[in-house]
């Protein structure tokens, strides 16, 4: 009885500092996932904030008024309608 004490005894001895090991390398773990998911929310709030400020940026371009104004300032000129000349091509099947 008292061999089969001294295994228990030696075994949680051993095993209780491995669990705090245990603890400490999974709370490591932990932490650096959670370094990478607050860089990567980071990114992509940046992508986000980027891809807005392009969506608002086509938007200025989309506005009949802006684009009369951007042809005047490139000096185009608007071709009437009896000089436009459409070809359709059809393939036989």
């Amino acid at each position: 009885m008292k061999m089969n004490y001294k295994i228990l005894t030696l075994a949680f001895i051993i095993t209780i500092p491995l669990f705090f090991a245990a603890v400490v390398w999974q709370a490591n773990r932990y932490n650096s996932v959670s370094n990478v998911i607050i860089r990567l929310e980071e990114d992509q709030e940046q992508w986000v904030n980027a891809s807005k400020r392009l969506i608002a940026g086509g938007a200025a371009y989309m506005s009949a008024a802006r684009i009369e104004q951007l042809a005047k300032d490139m000096k185009l000129e608007k071709i009437p309608p009896e000089n436009i000349i459409q070809v359709q091509i059809y393939q036989e099947k």
